[in-house]
């Protein structure tokens, strides 16, 4: 039997072969792994008097448990994610009262061993692409907590209220960052080149820039990059409402998967109240800038990068706030593409050291370990 320790990063639940399995992603001692839990049984309680209809997949058990009106409580199990949907859904038509059907299954098979995050695993498993991955192992709480493989990313688009343009993709600059190593590139569009090319980022060591001459090559290089850097975070100024569904719609229109996490899974991008967005990627987490420092109440005139970067780290954009940023982000496509690159990695940069500086991602982890919540929950 082999043991290691990590900090789960996402958990989800779905069906496979009718049954329910969970998965669970992190980062461990000895890199990312995975966790698949088979043939699990989702719950939920009704109260022991209640009449409950037959329902598909379903078992009632009695339990020596109570709700907190002292009512005497029954679990019922389902055999798949599918029954437990839909045998909620029944129930809460008849008005039959339920007992943590709001719980989620894949946190509260974490609930019930008292793991909140940090884990234990124990069991027999497998190294496939650079992950572990764990099939049915046993796993108990640990206080490991491991030190984050960070991905800072940034577009630059066409403005297309501006020129009426088609909406190019005209760079993507990338920061990672791992213990004290550091990669930095940019992705950038250039039609007029028959092959790829490299350069360096004026002025920051060790940036590399490489040239695509379309988008589609440009989108599954940078994909293929991140399957390769492999980090646990991606970072951002709203990543998720621009940039990851940009890159998300640029994807379908090009019939090209992104799928960017531990998985063939393609992301998942939703929008909740008051415009927050949400991104659903396996194996990774997505931290966005404004919303993260909002939820830790730091306090800014308004969170746009500019603002924030000059109040924590006394220094802003490449492109000043006094310039027609988006004619001059026109002009260095089109004259000076070097120049858009600074412009692109700087903001990434930027947001990273942000990052660092204030200690969010610390203080989430923190939480998560205290709480059980997921770090972007």
């Amino acid at each position: 039997m082999n043991s290691d320790k990590g900090l789960i990063l996402t958990r989800s639940a779905s069906d496979r072969n009718g049954s329910c399995t969970l998965s669970y992603f992190g980062r461990s001692e000895n890199g990312p792994f995975k966790i698949l839990i088979t043939n699990h049984r989702p719950l939920f309680f009704v109260s022991r008097d209640s009449e409950i209809p037959d329902l598909r997949g379903m078992e009632r058990r009695s339990v020596q448990l109570q709700s907190f009106r002292d009512q005497d409580v029954d679990v019922l199990y389902f055999n798949s994610l599918n029954n437990f949907y839909d045998g909620r859904r029944i129930l809460k038509e008849k008005q039959i009262q339920m007992f943590e059907s709001d719980v989620r299954p894949a946190d509260r098979y974490l609930m019930e061993r008292f793991i909140n995050g940090a884990v234990r695993i124990e069991g027999s498993g497998i190294v496939k692409e650079g992950i572990s991955i764990w099939s049915n192992p046993k796993i108990k709480p640990s206080n490991y907590i491991p030190v984050l493989k960070w991905l800072s990313i940034d577009i630059e688009t066409e403005p297309i209220k501006q020129t009426g343009g088609q909406g190019l993709l005209y760079s993507i600059a990338a920061h990672g960052t791992f213990c004290k190593e550091s990669t930095k590139k940019v992705f950038v569009l250039d039609q007029k080149v028959n092959k790829e090319k490299h350069d360096f980022v004026p002025d920051i060591d060790n940036a590399i820039i490489e040239y695509y001459s379309s988008e589609k090559k440009l989108l599954l290089t940078f994909l293929d990059f991140i399957k390769t850097y492999d980090p646990d975070l991606i970072i951002g100024w709203h990543v998720i409402g621009f940039d990851l569904k940009f890159l998300s719609d640029k994807c379908r229109t090009m019939n090209i998967p992104f799928s960017i996490g531990r998985s063939s899974k393609n992301i998942s991008i939703n929008e909740g109240k008051q415009g927050l967005f949400s991104a659903d990627i396996e194996g990774r987490l997505v931290i966005d800038g404004p919303q993260t420092l909002r939820s830790a109440f730091f306090k800014f005139d308004n969170y746009k990068l500019e603002t924030v970067a000059q109040e924590i780290l006394g220094r802003g954009k490449d492109i000043t706030p006094e310039t027609d940023k988006l004619m001059e982000i026109i002009r260095r496509f089109k004259d000076d593409k070097p120049a858009l690159a600074k412009y692109n990695l700087e903001d990434c940069i930027l947001v990273t050291e942000i990052y660092q500086k204030t200690g969010v991602i610390e203080q989430l982890k923190t939480r998560s370990h205290i709480t059980g919540l997921p770090m972007d929950g």
